[in-house]
């Protein structure tokens, strides 16, 4: 299947041959990010990443048994962690419908309401394997620590992120790598570690998220664009690297809404602090246009 995905994965990418590419591990060094001013316009911000063990196949090629081989080496990995990433873990299996219900309107916990995942495999034995963890700091807003959450079992075995109100990107971005520097600790200590490739970086069940598999996003309020498409249009005609989605995920209907997630698109062939940069300035053109 690699000439297939290889042209999927230049093309999505803007990369002329990804196996002349040369993929970065992460060293959890701190970075220094570009700000977005403190804009009213910015709901919320928010950033993740996907990770797979070594260990494990993807989820969508998963037993049950497998599914909950993860979930078990995972609930070790969360035992460990102190300070601002503190919190529980929340498996589905018994999970009382009224709080999965207030996980998932806040946004957190993720739902098997997609139709190409069930198709894949994704869903089996659900929901078997599948929880998530929040650390305790459940605050929103300026000078909070920020929500930090993993899912187990999605898409990728693990989704890691970390969200909060306003346009703090700094903020937020510490809280993230904090977080996923202390699971990949954590895995090492469990005799795994991630799934990395020297050209394509951090493997994905999606060639979308491979390389640092990071999205960093922000819901922003653009009333000059009345649709998602013409945000579209006026990403593609500007040439930028911005992906335009609905607040709920990209299938997300947008109609009489002008709130929108805008997210840098490559993830691959430039390392964090560069995604993210395309990410703000992005932003910047968006609420400037006209």
């Amino acid at each position: 299947m690699a000439p297939i995905f290889d042209r999927v994965i230049n093309d999505y990418h803007g990369l002329k041959d990804i196996n002349k590419n040369v993929a970065a591990e992460e060293k959890y060094a701190q970075v220094k990010l570009p700000s977005l001013g403190g804009s009213k316009a910015i709901v919320s911000t928010r950033i993740r990443t996907a990770r797979n063990l070594k260990s494990l196949p993807f989820t969508v090629n998963m037993t049950k048994k497998q599914r909950c081989k993860l979930e078990e080496t995972m609930k070790g990995v969360f035992k460990n962690f102190t300070g601002t990433l503190s919190g529980k873990y929340y498996s589905m299996v018994g999970m009382p419908e009224k709080q999965r219900k207030e996980f998932v309107d806040n946004h957190w916990l993720y739902i098997n309401d997609d139709a190409t995942l069930e198709l894949v495999g994704c869903y089996d034995d659900w929901p078997h394997g599948r929880g998530i963890y929040v650390n305790d700091s459940k605050y929103h807003g300026e000078g909070k620590p920020g929500i930090f959450i993993v899912w187990v079992g999605e898409e990728d075995q693990l989704r890691i992120m970390a969200m909060n109100k306003g346009s703090d990107v700094q903020a937020v971005w510490d809280l993230f790598y904090q977080g996923v520097e202390a699971c990949h600790k954590g895995v090492k200590a469990a005799k795994d570690d991630f799934y990395f490739s020297k050209t394509h970086g951090y493997l994905s069940s999606c060639p979308t998220n491979i390389g640092t598999g990071m999205r960093a996003s922000v819901h922003v309020e653009l009333p000059n664009f009345k649709t998602k498409e013409d945000a579209k249009k006026f990403v593609k005609e500007k040439k930028m690297m911005i992906d335009i989605r609905g607040t709920r995920g990209e299938a997300t209907d947008t109609s009489g809404c002008t709130r929108y997630d805008v997210s840098n698109k490559a993830r691959i062939g430039s390392n964090c602090v560069e995604q993210i940069t395309t990410m703000v300035n992005g932003v910047k053109a968006l609420l400037d246009a006209k």
